[in-house]
This record gives structure tokens, sequence and C-alpha cells, in this order.
């Protein structure tokens, strides 16, 4: 956060969102971003704490995963949201969404749990939407 303020991506302030808004915002964004998201770059890509797998492996896939998440966020502009290209090309957006995704897979191996990474993805992504100026660069 730190680093997207002082660089003028995030701007704090408080929407002007009706509670219906707010709400639908909350209920969209806890299946998409994400819960969606963490499925896939978590749980399917990489290994469960459970497998035998070692520890650079992990990390390995980890990086592996990590890359496909910020390349993810380019492509998906590109093709099914292209109301978000201005901010999905963002460097700021995409050094950003690495640490969402570094935090995440740590917290997917500490945990072996999809849900603290969902809870995570989904917090950030929402005070972001509502109070950082999110909502207004993916829909101006």
């Amino acid at each position: 956060m730190p680093f997207g303020l002082y660089l003028g991506f995030l701007k704090f302030g408080f929407g002007q969102f009706k509670i219906e808004e707010s709400i639908k915002i909350l209920a969209i964004c806890l299946f998409t971003p994400a819960i969606t998201e963490e499925l896939f770059f978590r749980v399917l890509l990489l290994p469960h704490v459970t497998e035998d797998v070692s520890r650079n492996k992990k990390w390995l896939w980890g990086g592996i995963s990590l890359v496909i998440f910020i390349v993810y966020h380019p492509l998906n502009a590109l093709t099914a949201y292209p109301a978000g290209f201005p901010t999905f090309m963002n460097p700021v957006f995409l050094l950003q969404a690495a640490f969402l995704g570094i935090v995440c897979t740590i917290a997917y191996f500490q945990s072996g749990s999809l849900w603290p990474s969902v809870v995570m993805h989904w917090v950030i992504v929402v005070v972001w939407l509502l109070f950082f100026g999110g909502y207004e660069k993916l829909n101006t």
C-alpha cells in the first residue's frame, strides 16, 4: 500500500456507494476474484502441505504460479475484461498484484487451506475498490 500511495496509483477516499452497491461489490469480489483465482493459482497449481515435495520444488511451483498470476491480469484485460485494460497494464498494479500473490502463496503453504488466501485476497480487493479508488479505475 505505501508503494501505491507514494506513486499515486492509490488514492485514499470514501467512495460514494449506496449500501446495496457496497454489498454487491462484497459479494461479487468474494467469488471473483477471491475464490476463483485462489482456487486456480494456489490450490490447483501448488503442491499441498501434505504432499511430499521438497522446499525447493514448492518455491519453484510458487514462482511459476506467481508469474502466471501476474500475466493473467493483462491477459484478462485483453480478452474478458477490457474495462480493466488501463489498470491491469499498469506496472504499479502488477507489482501490487505480485505482492498479493506472494502473500497468498505463503498463507497457502503455511496453512494448507484455501481460506486464508481467499480472505486476504477478498479483503484487499474490496478495500482497494471501495476506499482507494479501484472502483473508479475499473469503471471509467
